[in-house]
């Protein structure tokens, strides 16, 4: 065992694709007592996703599409670590941020470590979400930034 412990994993979210669906599915069929359990909930409201996120250890956050999760920011606001690909949104918001793993987009092992490692470094991680969260910008502000960029890459392809 990575952790000398049983590590419970909380699927929240829809799953788009059958390649995802059927990972989960394998995941839920070979679950062992001794190592993990894996409880999938699907979408949940947001009342739920708060009694839920406060109880984890850390946020895993797979998307490869989003632009700027709000999600990620809220589990950063519970002081949970997160594990997520790089992809824009992760590298422009989040590459500075020590509670902040990014992952080589789609290998899987690294995502894994990346996992592992915030779970065992949760109480030295949390207090950075925190501090993170204390110095964000005025959303008008991320938002510039965001839409910046995106006009910036628009602008390259129009060329």
């Amino acid at each position: 065992m990575l952790l000398n412990r049983q590590v419970s994993i909380l699927v929240l979210g829809r799953i788009d694709d059958e390649i995802s669906k059927e990972s989960l599915k394998s995941l839920i069929d070979h679950q062992s007592s001794k190592t993990y359990k894996v409880e999938y909930k699907g979408w949940v409201d947001n009342d739920e996703k708060d009694k839920l996120i406060p109880n984890c250890g850390s946020f895993l956050y797979p998307s490869h599409y989003d632009n700027f999760p709000t999600v990620v920011n809220e589990a950063l606001a519970y002081g949970l670590p997160v594990v997520t690909w790089e992809v824009p949104f992760s590298r422009i918001n989040y590459s500075n941020i020590s509670s902040v793993k990014i992952s080589t987009l789609f290998d899987s092992d690294i995502f894994s470590k990346l996992a592992v490692e915030s779970l065992a470094d949760r109480d030295i991680l949390i207090k950075e979400s925190l501090k993170y969260l204390n110095n964000l910008p005025e959303i008008k502000e991320v938002v510039a930034n965001d839409l910046s960029i995106y006009n910036s890459i628009i602008n390259r392809t129009d060329e």
